[in-house]
């Protein structure tokens, strides 16, 4: 009898491992090889699932599906679309989502769960992490002079023709799901993993992918803002104007990352008729601006066609900007109206008010901190459609609410 149940706690502990590894090799393959292998990848966890025979679905299961045609619906309105949609690969994405959730669901307890969730961080933050250090070594040991005298704009990815912005979501959400794992279960390896998350995210100067990395910590702040005592908010305020500080009088730091803030800081003090920079140097504050710009641009475009849109690439066609407006709620709502709207958003939304049911600890705390991403995110990202970054943090959340998993496990 202990023979048996230590061999079925065996073959647990090893689908955990291939699950995580799958996971990972798809997340990678999406940033590395611009998703050329997903397909691959696909057909693995089919084959896995398959040889497993355990079948298990729930709503979120017909929540993707819907979202894979209807995406691919709205993807082909346009014609002579193929730069700005795949259905090859939107197709790939959705499939490698809904393949992820059913190996998932198979789980019974939240410890297995997060577990997967611990490899599969730990996995996808070393094959990308070698993979884009390793293409981008040279360059970075070139300019490393250019950087300490904080004199190069190089962001991380522009050498291996990867954008930085698509390295930045990858470990920014490595980074949350990093940061939660040591703060609510005491993974201190994640700490290490977790530097070199930040690591890498400075130096693809995002600042989406930095403030991913802090969701959890910025949660556990708020939520313990009633139990500080006046000492520990003053010694809160001290060190955020020390790194404040820092960041500004550091070279490589400025270059890095507090440039970045400042252009975000200084062009809404530029939209509100401010003519005073907020800081000493000379920032250009063109990329913030822009965006905003462009949000403002396809806010016109969806009063035009309010109800059903115009299909996928419509604001990267006729806006005049050549690409997606970088907001996945105006995105949407230019593409599929107010229609597709409420069709992507209400399950998220009725996800979200689950999670407020949910026994308090630390599953439901991720689930919030999921909500908060997803809400963040989505003001300076589009991903409704050809992004498994960030779909899998949804599929995360969807197992939590599902209510099929227990407590422990015995």
């Amino acid at each position: 009898m202990g023979k048996q149940v230590y061999s079925g706690r065996l073959i647990q502990h090893n689908s955990i491992i291939i699950d995580a590894l799958l996971f990972s090799m798809a997340l990678s393959d999406e940033m590395c090889l611009s998703g050329r292998h997903i397909p691959v990848v696909f057909f693995l966890m089919l084959f896995k699932f398959g040889i497993e025979k355990r079948y298990l679905v729930n709503k979120s299961i017909f929540w993707l599906l819907f979202m894979l045609c209807y995406t691919t619906i709205l993807g082909i309105r346009l014609p002579d679309n193929s730069e700005n949609f795949s259905i090859l690969y939107n197709t790939s994405v959705f499939l490698v989502a809904i393949m992820i959730q059913l190996l998932l669901m198979k789980y019974k307890y939240k410890n297995q769960l997060i577990d997967v969730l611990d490899f599969t961080v730990l996995y996808t933050t070393i094959l990308s992490g070698f993979f884009i250090i390793s293409h981008e070594y040279s360059t970075i040991m070139y300019r490393w002079r250019d950087y300490l005298g904080g004199q190069s704009d190089y962001r991380l990815g522009s050498s291996t023709d990867i954008n930085s912005n698509v390295i930045a979501w990858l470990f920014g959400v490595l980074g949350l799901f990093s940061v939660y794992l040591i703060i609510f279960h005491k993974r201190k390896k994640q700490l290490i993993i977790y530097i070199i998350q930040i690591i890498i995210l400075f130096f693809t100067g995002s600042k989406n992918g930095l403030l991913f990395a802090v969701i959890p910590i910025i949660y556990v702040l708020l939520k313990s803002l009633r139990k500080f005592k006046p000492i520990h908010v003053a010694i809160a305020i001290l060190a955020i104007i020390a790194l404040w500080t820092a960041i500004h009088e550091n070279a490589v730091l400025y270059t890095l990352v507090g440039k970045r803030f400042d252009s975000m800081l200084s062009s809404i003090a530029f939209l509100n008729g401010a003519s005073e920079s907020i800081s000493k140097t000379p920032i250009d504050i063109t990329s913030t601006v822009k965006r905003l710009r462009m949000i403002e641009c396809a806010n016109k475009m969806y009063w035009k066609h309010p109800v059903i849109g115009r299909g996928i690439g419509a604001f990267a066609k006729y806006s005049g900007y050549g690409y997606y407006c970088h907001n996945n709620y105006m995105e949407i709502l230019v593409s599929g109206g107010i229609i597709g709207f409420l069709l992507y958003y209400s399950y998220i939304i009725f996800a979200g008010i689950k999670s407020l049911y949910l026994r308090k600890g630390a599953y439901r705390d991720l689930a919030i901190i999921i909500i908060i991403f997803i809400l963040l995110s989505d003001f300076g990202t589009v991903n409704f459609y050809s992004r498994l970054v960030f779909l899998f943090p949804k599929i995360i959340l969807f197992i939590l609410v599902s209510g099929k998993l227990l407590d422990y496990s015995k």
